[in-house]
C-alpha cells in the first residue's frame, strides 16, 4: 500500500506530519510518501531525528510541491489557484493511480473540494462527506457527516449510511452495523421535517443496508484452516472473502519476506560449499574412482549439512514453528 500525506497541511504542520509519519512507517506495512516541500521536510527530519530520511527507512519517500493551501484561504479558490499546492498535488497523485489513499490535516474545505473537483465523487454519490470515529464501549461509532455539509437532503443522509455501512465492514469487520440517526428523542414523530424524512426514508431502504441473505456452506477443517489464514492474510472477515470471490472482486495479497538478510547471504553460501563437494564427488566416481571410506563419509558429511542447513531455513520462515505470519503480510 502507498499512502499520500499531506505534509504542509494542518495547525501544527510539518513538524506534526512528519513525526507522525516516522511513528507510522514501523506499525504499517506500507510506503509513506511525503507530499510538501523537500528542502523544509528534509531539514526538519535532520533536526527531529539527527538522520537522513533515507538512514531512517526506504519506505518513506518526499514528492516535492512549493505551495501551501492555509486554514485561512478560500476553499475553492485555492484549489484552483494553487496549482503546486501539497493538497493539490497529493489529490492528483491519488487520481493518477500513484497511491493508494490521500491523507490531510489541512483546510477541511479546500480537503472537500479538491475530492470533488480533482478526484471526482463516487457513482450514486452526491456529496462527500467527513467521518470521524468516536470512543464507544464495546464497538467502533461512526459519525457522518462530521461538519462538510450545512444543508442535506434526505437522499443525503441515507448516502452517508450506506458509506458508513461499507465503511465499517470493510475497514473493522462489522459484518452488520447498526445504522442511527442523530435526533434529539428516539419517537419517530420528534425531530425536523429533514430528520423525520431522513427516518422514513432510512427505514424503507434499511434492507439495502445489510446482508441479508445468508447460506450455508459445508467444509473440512482443513479448508476451513485455508480460508481463515486467506481471509486473515488479507485483513478481511471469511464473509468478506467469499463475497469478493463470488462477486469477482480484487483481493490483494502481498508477501514480505521476514529474515536477516546476512543470515540468508550465510546460508546461501553454505549451500554453494555443499554443492561444489557433492559436484567433486560426482566427478570423482564418473572419472572412475572406486568407493572409500573417507569417500562414503564426506557424502554422508554433505547429507547431514543439507539436513541441518534445511532446518534452518524452515526456522526463519516460521514453517518449522507453524507460525505462518512470520512470512505472510
Amino acid at each position: 500500500m502507498k499512502i499520500i500525506l499531506d505534509a504542509m497541511g494542518g495547525d501544527n504542520a510539518p513538524d506534526a506530519n512528519i513525526k507522525g509519519a516516522i511513528n507510522a512507517i514501523n506499525k504499517v506495512k506500507a510506503e509513506i510518501i511525503l507530499v510538501g516541500k523537500e528542502d523544509v521536510i528534509r531539514s526538519k527530519i535532520k533536526e527531529f531525528y539527527g538522520k537522513e530520511m533515507e538512514e531512517i527507512s526506504d519506505r518513506l519517500k518526499i514528492h516535492n510541491a512549493t505551495e501551501t493551501i492555509e486554514m485561512e484561504d478560500q476553499p475553492t479558490i485555492a484549489i484552483k489557484h494553487k496549482k503546486d499546492s501539497s493538497m493539490v498535488v497529493g489529490f492528483n497523485m491519488l487520481k493518477q493511480d500513484e497511491g493508494d489513499v490521500f491523507i490531510s490535516a489541512g483546510n477541511s474545505g479546500a480537503l472537500l473540494a479538491g475530492a470533488t473537483l480533482l478526484v471526482g465523487r463516487i457513482k450514486g454519490i452526491d456529496r462527500p462527506a467527513l467521518a470521524g470515529i468516536l470512543p464507544a464501549y464495546k464497538s467502533q461509532l461512526l459519525l457522518m457527516d462530521c461538519g462538510s455539509n450545512t444543508n442535506c437532503k434526505p437522499i443525503n443522509l441515507l448516502q452517508f449510511a450506506q458509506m458508513s455501512t461499507i465503511y465499517l465492514r470493510n475497514t473493522f469487520g462489522i459484518e452488520k452495523p447498526a445504522i442511527g440517526l442523530l435526533n434529539i428523542g428516539t419517537e419517530e414523530t420528534k425531530g425536523n421535517e429533514l430528520v423525520k424524512e431522513s427516518y422514513q426514508l432510512l427505514k424503507e431502504k434499511s434492507k439495502e443496508l445489510k446482508h441479508r441473505n445468508i447460506i450455508c456452506l459445508k467444509l473440512t477443517d482443513i479448508e476451513l484452516e485455508i480460508l481463515n489464514q486467506a481471509a486473515s492474510s488479507v485483513g478481511i472477515s471469511r464473509s468478506e472473502y467469499l463475497r469478493r470471490l463470488f462477486l469477482n472482486k480484487p483481493i490483494q495479497i502481498s508477501y514480505e519476506v521476514v529474515a536477516d538478510i546476512k543470515l540468508l547471504r550465510e546460508l546461501v553460501g553454505q549451500y554453494g560449499k555443499i554443492g561444489s563437494n557433492l559436484n567433486q564427488i560426482a566427478k570423482y566416481f564418473n572419472t572412475g574412482g572406486t568407493h572409500s571410506q573417507a569417500m562414503e563419509n564426506e557424502i554422508h558429511q554433505c547429507i547431514s549439512d543439507l539436513f541441518l542447513l534445511r532446518k534452518k531455513v524452515l526456522e526463519m520462515a516460521g514453517d518449522f514453528h507453524g507460525d505462518t505470519k512470520a512470512h505472510q503480510k
